[in-house]
């Protein structure tokens, strides 16, 4: 089998993988929904609940059209603000692409990357076109975390204690970034010393696999977030406006679930413990390992506001719902971009070369994981690193060095004070052996 053979096959394992994992999922909400209320209601029923909801229910789809509007605004700044001025459409197929691929990888890995790679394509500079992602996820990260922070301590809502404390754990990792470049700011050879000293012990106690590898993720984040903010610095007006944008982002996100319960006829729910729901579930679902949080997203959600009263047989359309508007749509958009731009690539491709086979050009297209490996590999070469950033990296690596002889020597000192308590333990064991063996003699001669 060749290398494109494997390739293709690859591919089509794990978008058939990706699928049934959907289907699944929507299988099993069915199944639950039905022996829990006895049945699921019908699409007549169910479009009679709806109409009679309309507002709420246009909302709902609103809070979709808001995620959307929201993150292509942002990009459409960032772009503007490297100088290749109003770019509508390529910030709207950013935003929707960017979307869709961090939902069809675990972790929401594959935005970002996609992203870069597609603004380097649309005739934006590399070292802009990776810059400006870096921006939106850094200002983003940081606004979004601390809005949430305020909505946190002053709305009190009735989640589960489990929920909670997964969603205020990863609410912390992801601040941990911004809190330690400030301090880096303040003081950077002590504060890189600190973090690698954790990540040295972690290494030491197994927790950290591979120490150079953790070194070097420390690196890449400490000099995207320094370049993140150096692409902003410029304009401090931008930097509110994205701001901004990323917080309505967020929110129109985590209304969904309000608009939608509304929308099946529930008149007793208050918005705002709404939304902080929302976002409790919204971060508690960043540990499921699975592509778009599926099973686990589904799962709180049903964990959170399943027992809110609402007739029996419409909660399942309301995950359907809910899931459609944060989800399943970014998948459909996304699935219908690529395929008109394989047919584009298509033929543009047979212009140039008729007898090119059409399966042959399709293997020609670069997929994520090849995107991904090129993205890390230019990223370096490509982002201007000024002096400031320089420095910290210098003083990262410094602090690396002296932190491996810092353990090197207390390796040595351990070593040392082993191979002393060994020799004094068979000191001791040899001494109580010949003290034995007199008591021995003086017993025979006895």
């Amino acid at each position: 089998m060749s290398d494109a053979d494997k390739k293709r096959r690859k591919k089509i394992l794990t978008n058939i993988g990706f699928l049934l994992l959907n289907v699944i999922v929507v299988v099993v909400l069915f199944y639950s929904e039905k022996s829990e209320s006895g049945s699921v209601t019908k699409l007549n029923d169910l479009w009679q609940v709806l109409s009679a909801n309309r507002l709420a229910a246009l909302l709902a789809v609103g809070m979709f059209g808001g995620q959307v509007l929201s993150e292509t605004i942002v990009f459409g700044i960032l772009i503007a603000k490297s100088g290749y001025g109003f770019r509508p459409l390529t910030a709207l197929k950013c935003a929707l692409l960017g979307k869709y691929y961090d939902y069809v990888t675990p972790f929401a890995t594959g935005g970002q990357p996609f992203q870069m790679h597609f603004l380097a394509k649309s005739g934006i500079e590399k070292g802009q076109a990776y810059s400006i992602p870096l921006s939106k996820h850094t200002v983003r990260r940081i606004a979004v975390n601390f809005a949430i922070l305020i909505i946190y301590s002053t709305v009190q809502t009735d989640t589960s204690v489990a929920i909670k404390v997964a969603a205020y754990l990863s609410l912390a990792i992801s601040l941990t970034l911004p809190a330690s470049m400030l301090f880096f700011s303040f003081n950077p050879k002590l504060g890189q010393r600190f973090t690698l000293w954790f990540v040295k012990m972690g290494h030491k106690l197994k927790l950290v696999k591979d120490y150079d590898k953790a070194v070097k993720r420390i690196s890449d984040l400490t000099s995207d977030f320094l370049i993140s903010v150096k692409h902003l610095s410029t304009n401090p007006v931008s930097l509110v406006f994205i701001s901004i944008f990323s917080i309505t982002e967020v929110l129109c996100y985590v209304s969904v679930p309000y608009f939608v319960l509304r929308a099946f006829g529930v008149d007793a729910i208050d918005y705002l413990q709404s939304i902080t729901k929302g976002l409790f579930t919204m971060n508690a679902g960043i540990y499921v390992p699975t592509p778009g949080s599926s099973g686990g997203a589904e799962a709180l959600f049903s964990w959170t506001f399943g027992d809110i009263q609402m007739g029996n047989g419409l909660f399942f359309w309301a995950v359907i719902a809910w899931r459609s508007l944060t989800y399943y749509l970014f998948l459909i958009i996304g699935i219908g971009i690529n395929f008109f731009d394989t047919i584009r690539n298509i033929i543009a491709a047979k212009r140039k070369n008729p007898n090119e086979s059409i399966m042959d050009i399709i293997d020609e297209q670069e997929d994520l994981d090849g995107i991904r490996e090129s993205v890390n590999t230019e990223k370096e070469d490509v982002l201007v690193y000024d002096e400031r950033t320089l420095s910290y990296l210098a003083i990262l690596y410094e602090a690396k060095q002296e932190i491996d002889e810092d353990f090197e020597a207390f390796s040595a000192r351990l070593q040392s004070l082993r191979l002393n308590r060994i020799l004094k333990k068979i000191d001791h064991t040899s001494h109580t052996n010949v003290d034995d063996l007199d008591d021995e003699g003086d017993d025979e001669e006895n």
